[in-house]
């Protein structure tokens, strides 16, 4: 069987969506489930922070051969917080990717989390991003 670049995508925002292993993100956002979101929701009104945004990027590879999948996710906060929430909820989502949490491959941290970035460009506040990468040969 193989695994759709969407399946892989979905699966990997459901962890922090819905699944129990991201329940503690959810509870230090506040919000549950509504303060995580795919970043291409970032221009919508009326977002509730902190937030974190879920940014998808290359698939690398062909079928059942190894297939590389790079996610970051993007933790914002308000600025007047700066970064306080924002570095309690990192390794919370650390956490939540253990090895094995996606069927059919392995989930790594993938060059660590970001620095700091006082005023980003997609909404002008604080920010710092945490990466993983997602092996599979489906």
């Amino acid at each position: 069987m193989a695994l759709s670049p969407a399946d892989i995508t979905a699966s990997f925002f459901a962890v922090l969506k819905s699944s129990t292993a991201g329940a503690a993100v959810r509870a230090a956002l506040g919000a549950q489930g509504a303060s995580v979101i795919p970043a291409d929701d970032l221009k919508t009104a009326g977002l509730v922070f902190p937030l974190v945004a879920l940014r998808a990027g290359p698939i690398t590879g062909e079928r059942y051969q190894p297939r590389a999948c790079f996610f970051t996710w993007w933790v914002y906060d308000e600025a007047i917080k700066r970064f306080t929430r924002i570095n309690q909820i990192l390794p919370l989502i650390e956490a939540a990717y253990t090895a094995h949490i996606i069927a059919y491959g392995r989930t790594d941290l993938a060059g660590g989390i970001s620095q700091e970035i006082p005023e980003d460009r997609a909404l002008g506040r604080p920010t710092r991003s945490i990466t993983f990468t997602y092996t599979t040969r489906r």
